[in-house]
């Protein structure tokens, strides 16, 4: 598959189309990264106010945590954070 995509960009025309659609998509997402002066103020806010943590579960455990956390009316996070509040309060 690579060899196939290496020959179409070696092709004249196609490499060419290749290339500006490849820059004009990349321009188009600059565009949408681009942010105001005021959502940056607010994401760094936001950034100091939270800590950022990734956590592991296993696909069976993550599917019953959705549940539950769903049966709850509470987002994942929400849950978790409920528990965590739990554990350390006792």
């Amino acid at each position: 598959m690579y060899l196939r995509c290496f020959h179409r960009l070696r092709s004249g025309k196609n490499a060419e189309n290749m290339v500006n659609s490849y820059q004009e998509a990349m321009n188009i997402m600059a565009d949408k990264k681009s942010r105001t002066d005021a959502q940056k103020k607010a994401s760094t806010k936001w950034e100091e106010k939270y800590k950022h943590r990734v956590i592991r579960v296993p696909h069976e455990k993550d599917a019953a945590l959705i549940k539950h956390a769903e049966e709850l009316g509470e987002s994942v996070n929400t849950l978790i954070n409920r528990l965590i509040d739990q554990e350390l309060s006792r």
